[in-house]
């Protein structure tokens, strides 16, 4: 099986390193209730040199059906999109940062 439609050789002539899909992610301690994606647009994620480093982009703006509570709560707290990179060679490596809905990044 080759890679995904789309999907091309890097400069080495091998395919890039990618995730096989996933189903659910839930974020919890963000907000009053867990944060459930499912959506194929609301998670995406890369691995970086052979998967020791990881990055996760997480839209809930995208997902369909969320709730109109964990909407407003997402705006009131100005998180748009939240992004995770986890670097594995280095213990307790979890970087995570929200972008708001002003156009500004900061640190979680």
């Amino acid at each position: 099986m080759g890679p995904p439609l789309g999907v091309d050789k890097d400069f080495w002539g091998s395919y890039p390193a990618a995730f096989s899909p996933w189903a659910h992610t839930a974020i919890t301690g963000l907000l009053s209730a867990p944060l459930e994606l499912r959506g194929y647009y609301s998670q995406s994620a890369k691995a970086g040199h052979k998967y020791r480093y990881q990055y996760f982009i997480y839209e809930p703006e995208l997902e369909p059906g969320l709730p109109a509570q964990q909407l407003q709560e997402l705006q009131t707290k100005n998180i748009r999109l939240i992004y995770v990179e986890r670097r594995l060679g280095i213990p307790g490596t979890v970087l995570v940062t929200v972008l708001g809905y002003d156009g500004t990044w900061r640190k979680l």
